[in-house]
């Protein structure tokens, strides 16, 4: 599987966290990854989808029947992450967000993909810069980071987020007095990685630009993903098709 492959991917988020990430080619991902790595016998595997209660993450069945273990399930979950952290490399496509309820079917027969779902749940705001941190092209990017001169100011505090040393000591310089330029001379560390850390921080909407444009005004951690792609491929992105999506192995 190549970039050059069309995919098309749903992820699923429930009270604004990251629940699963489905492929629409394969409804049952997560009970094929469970039978090749041996965690169930042969004749359980082939019956998980219909042991499963219907509307119960299948993750959360597993371990109340004991079948599955904590680490087991969170191996699955960081799996999951990992292919949703590589679209973030996707430098075209098309996204559609959709809200429905949990107990309700869209017109498009979309419901809550239980038999993908781990019972383990992650903030949408650090799933955002999770992903952001682990880029290793920038080149879609480089057009929309803050320039030098930027002034920053913290929105909310970051207490349910875990940040790496040097993100906590930018999100404190973030007090609308210092540029870019000035925290990157304080913190003693290149601008140009000074502001990849700084577009991480406004993506995860922990920071604004001062003054605050419309876009950032509105961030909320629930929805920082929209906002994140909004902010970095403008808002035709989100009308547009997905044909060069990163091969998940």
């Amino acid at each position: 599987e190549t970039l050059e492959e069309k995919r098309t991917y749903s992820i699923w988020f429930k009270k604004g966290k990251f629940v699963a990430i489905e492929e629409k080619s394969n409804s049952s991902e997560t009970i094929e990854l469970i039978k090749s790595r041996g965690w169930v016998g042969k004749i359980i595997g082939s019956k998980l989808e219909q042991l499963c209660p219907k509307g119960e993450a299948l993750g959360a069945y597993l371990a109340k029947m004991k079948l599955l273990t904590t680490e087991q399930l969170e191996s699955i979950f960081q799996y999951q992450l990992d292919r949703v952290y590589r679209l973030f490399e996707v430098s075209s496509g098309r996204l559609i967000f959709e809200e429905i309820s949990e107990l309700m079917e869209t017109d498009d027969g979309l419901t809550m993909p239980c038999l993908e779902m781990t019972g383990n749940s992650l903030r949408a705001s650090q799933v955002t810069l999770n992903g952001i941190r682990l880029l290793k092209n920038w080149e879609s990017y480089e057009q929309r980071l803050p320039n030098a001169d930027l002034t920053l100011q913290q929105i909310v505090p970051a207490t349910e987020l875990e940040l790496l040393p040097l993100e906590s000591q930018l999100l404190l310089k973030a007090n609308g007095q210092n540029s870019l330029k000035t925290i990157a001379e304080k913190l003693d560390r290149p601008l140009e990685q000074i502001k990849k850390i700084a577009f991480g921080l406004m993506a995860a909407g922990l920071i604004k630009e001062t003054p605050a444009t419309n876009l950032w005004q509105k961030i909320t951690t629930s929805s920082s993903l929209q906002h994140f792609v909004t902010h970095s491929y403008g808002e035709n992105f989100l009308k547009t098709s997905s044909d060069k999506l990163p091969s998940v192995n």
